[in-house]
């Protein structure tokens, strides 16, 4: 793991921490855990803000917490199971049950909030309670500097108004193509540009798979293409991204070099099996 100076508070990634069932094995993830796995590996104290059931699965995640180097103050332990979602294939393509009444359905925030956590990460899905609907507001309500909305719309598990309230509190928005496809019908915002000028965004991330990715600043709007690879696992290459982008925005690299770094990430998580993989040293490294 890369080691930077200790000048950076804490970072929140606040969700969902569950285990991908197939019938033939079981894969740690959640994107707002992967996401924390790989921004700790560009040598930012973060903390997963989530919850786990008294069972087996529930200690297999803060065993992987610790060897990860991850905060789990904020690790709730609940009477429900550890959440898990069921995969199983159907005509040869992967169908997701994410299971619900879940641990990570009612996510507490018991830490004192005395600290202003420099990042705070969130998404949709686990916006899915009300519950924890009020558990981000808190954290929100903690004024990070940077708030990164990595959207990851799951099945009919979010609503135009988490949507919108989710754009009015975020500094950075990550999304995919389809992704934007659904937002551009939500705010009726034609282009990115447009939409970070109506939400005050300082960035928009928009990935694109193979053809690359583009980042709009107010500025203006930076492309990269990531190298040719050989695909063997996509899944966990868009958290990859994100804790990039995150790594990138708190160093305070230019946006092109933010770009070119995420995109990297992406690719580096794609040649190898599983959502997490050791990024290489000159990843980590990139942004000092």
């Amino acid at each position: 793991m890369h080691v930077r100076p200790a000048s950076h508070s804490l970072i929140l990634s606040f969700g969902e921490a569950l285990f991908d069932c197939f019938e033939d094995r079981r894969c740690l993830g959640g994107a707002p855990l992967n996401f924390a796995w790989n921004l700790r590996q560009f040598g930012f104290p973060v903390a997963v803000v989530s919850a786990v059931g008294p069972d087996r699965l529930g200690v297999e995640i803060l065993q992987f917490l610790d060897r990860a180097g991850l905060d789990r103050t904020w690790i709730t332990c609940r009477p429900e199971p550890t959440g898990t979602v069921d995969v199983r294939l159907v005509d040869g393509e992967p169908d997701f049950t994410i299971n619900e009444h879940v641990a990570w359905d009612r996510i507490e925030v018991s830490v004192p909030l005395s600290l202003r956590p420099s990042l705070l990460y969130f998404g949709t899905v686990a916006q899915r309670t009300a519950h924890n609907q009020t558990a981000l507001s808190r954290l929100l309500d903690l004024n990070p500097p940077h708030r990164l909305f990595d959207i990851n719309l799951r099945q009919h598990y979010y609503s135009a108004a988490i949507v919108l309230d989710g754009l009015r509190h975020a500094t950075i928005l990550k999304l995919n193509q389809s992704e934007w496809d659904t937002i551009r019908q939500i705010t009726a915002h034609d282009t990115p540009a447009e939409a970070l000028e109506r939400f005050h965004l300082d960035m928009i991330a928009l990935t694109r798979g193979a053809e690359g990715a583009e980042l709009y600043v107010p500025d203006g709007v930076f492309k990269a293409h990531p190298p040719p690879v050989t695909v063997v696992d996509t899944v966990g290459a868009g958290d990859a991204f994100s804790a990039a982008l995150a790594a990138g925005v708190l160093s305070r690299a230019d946006p092109a070099t933010i770009l070119d770094v995420a995109c990297a990430a992406g690719a580096a998580v794609v040649r190898q099996p599983g959502a997490h993989v050791t990024l290489p040293d000159e990843v980590v490294t990139a942004f000092g």
